[in-house]
């Protein structure tokens, strides 16, 4: 735990020596992060989301009192909402994807920051506030091959910011998957889940818990996570992402 404190402690000051231009426009950056006070507002972001599985509702429906999609009215995932902190467009596919795969950790201080402002933002005007946070867990071999766990990095951002405890340690993924998105079909997004992860009965002591993932697409795999955490006797789960991709509808 210690160690893990260290590293994280590192990249965030990497993060800020790293800092001295956007990663966006590449000019000097005005933040300790390389998201300048210019592009940042500019960032895409998910127009109208649906209160509960945070997919753009359109902005013919910006203004409707009705704050669940047509899906969700029908059909709502287990958890209880799920918002990104921007919208998974360009250029944030390419910063996650640079954060991911290239080993720009910088980035992912900077977005998990962003993430993190929000999380606090939202449960200070919209009560209950979740006691603990938990990020969807890596396989080890995944974890093998990309070098560092990019949920839990941004669940550590999260918990310290909010001053909740980081309870990722109590989800495991049992099995290797493949990637969500090779999936041809919902039944086979499911399938490719099934038996993927196990909880730790400790989870149970917490009724209301914030799941953290980098990005959401199809929900799939969030939504399994939280059908788990049900399982062991947490009642809600609120979903936190760094991006929410607009994706075909489930079915």
């Amino acid at each position: 735990m210690i160690i893990h404190q260290l590293r994280h402690t590192l990249l965030e000051g990497l993060a800020v020596a790293l800092s001295g231009q956007c990663c966006c426009c590449g000019l000097d950056s005005d933040s300790p992060y390389p998201l300048c006070s210019h592009c940042l507002p500019a960032l895409p972001t998910v127009v109208a989301p649906c209160s509960r599985c945070g997919l753009s509702r359109g902005r013919e429906e910006a203004h409707d009192a009705t704050t669940l999609c047509g899906a969700c009215l029908i059909r709502p995932p287990p958890f209880t909402l799920c918002r990104g902190s921007f919208a998974y467009a360009v250029p944030i596919d390419s910063l996650v994807s640079d954060f991911k795969f290239h080993d720009r950790e910088d980035i992912g201080a900077a977005l998990s920051a962003c993430l993190a402002q929000q999380v606090k933002a939202f449960y200070a005007n919209s009560p209950p506030y979740p006691s603990a946070v938990v990020a969807v867990p890596l396989h080890p071999r995944r974890l093998r091959q990309r070098g560092f766990d990019q949920a839990g990095e941004i669940a550590n951002v999260v918990a310290r910011h909010a001053k909740l405890p980081n309870l990722s340690r109590l989800i495991r993924r049992a099995r290797y998957t493949k990637a969500q998105t090779e999936m041809p079909s919902a039944k086979a997004r499911k399938a490719n889940l099934a038996g993927a992860f196990t909880v730790n009965p400790k989870m149970g002591e917490h009724r209301h818990v914030a799941l953290i993932d980098d990005v959401v697409t199809t929900a799939a795999t969030v939504g399994e996570v939280t059908l788990m955490l049900n399982e062991k006797g947490v009642e809600r789960v609120d979903v936190w992402c760094l991006a929410r991709a607009e994706a075909q509808r489930r079915g």
